[in-house]
């Protein structure tokens, strides 16, 4: 890997059986050893459950699970159950990473804190804790997670990306109301599928959503149509009223086509003009 002359360490979760791998010329991934636990984390003789969260372990000085009653107690534990970690050059290159790491599948994995070997330490804050499971990463993903890194660092000018992943990681913050979530997503696929001025938005919406999905991923036009239908009728009513008795059933599904639509975004902007 390339030797870097400014490090900052990101301890994150992964499931991979993947040693070590590089996503950028200055930027690659480790698994972390027990030394680097107890560097990084604060924690010795670890032991972790069946899902990979921490189940034992001895916290050192300075171990986040020092106080144990905390309104963080879950993003701690997340944090703590750490089991890679991240080497970048700057938080700004770390930022692009997280972003990528977010778009590659539906996971929980994301950075939090980052440690200068001076002691500084850097927040990529709020958490991206919000999701199913870790990111299962084989070499696949990793070529996945490389060219994403690489368009996210390409499209640093383009000011509506810029917003679209700002709200983006905001709204797979833990603590976010489902509601709150669900209209920062809408916003995200608004963006995405909206023109500037239009009239039969409702539709143009659904319309829209449907033509991409079908062009680029062969899903059904008539069934994405009524997905993006029933998405933008929510928003609506959250916006409006602040509650929908079909949020649950939905939100999975525009939560999918905002990630897999912001990365096509990044692969082709022209195809949303």
């Amino acid at each position: 890997m390339t030797t870097l002359t400014k490090t900052i360490e990101f301890p994150f979760r992964l499931s991979s059986d993947l040693a070590e791998f590089g996503v950028a010329e200055d930027m690659y991934v480790r698994r972390m050893d027990d030394e680097t636990k107890a560097r990084l984390l604060r924690i010795e003789s670890a032991e972790y459950d069946k899902n990979g969260r921490l189940s034992t372990f001895t916290g050192l000085s300075g171990c986040l699970f020092s106080e144990t009653i905390s309104p963080s107690l879950d993003i701690n534990d997340e944090f703590c159950s750490s089991n890679y970690v991240l080497i970048a050059p700057s938080v700004e290159r770390a930022a692009e990473f997280n972003l990528a790491l977010k778009l590659t599948g539906d996971s929980c994995s994301s950075l939090y804190i980052g440690y200068e070997p001076t002691g500084a330490l850097h927040f990529l804050a709020p958490p991206c804790y919000f999701g199913r499971s870790v990111l299962d990463v084989t070499q696949a993903e990793v070529h996945d997670l490389s060219k994403l890194v690489a368009q996210i660092a390409k499209g640093r000018g383009d000011k509506k990306l810029r917003t679209m992943s700002d709200i983006y990681v905001h709204a797979l913050s833990p603590d976010l109301r489902d509601e709150s979530r669900f209209i920062e997503i809408a916003v995200i696929l608004e963006m995405l599928l909206l023109p500037d001025r239009s009239t039969d938005l409702a539709y143009r919406f659904s319309l829209r959503l449907a033509k991409l999905m079908g062009k680029l991923f062969d899903e059904s036009i008539t069934g994405v149509f009524e997905h993006g239908r029933r998405i933008y009728k929510i928003r609506s009513k959250l916006v409006h009223a602040g509650s929908d008795r079909d949020l649950e059933s939905v939100a999975p599904i525009a939560y999918n086509y905002a990630r897999t639509l912001l990365a096509a975004y990044l692969d082709d902007k022209t195809l949303f003009q």
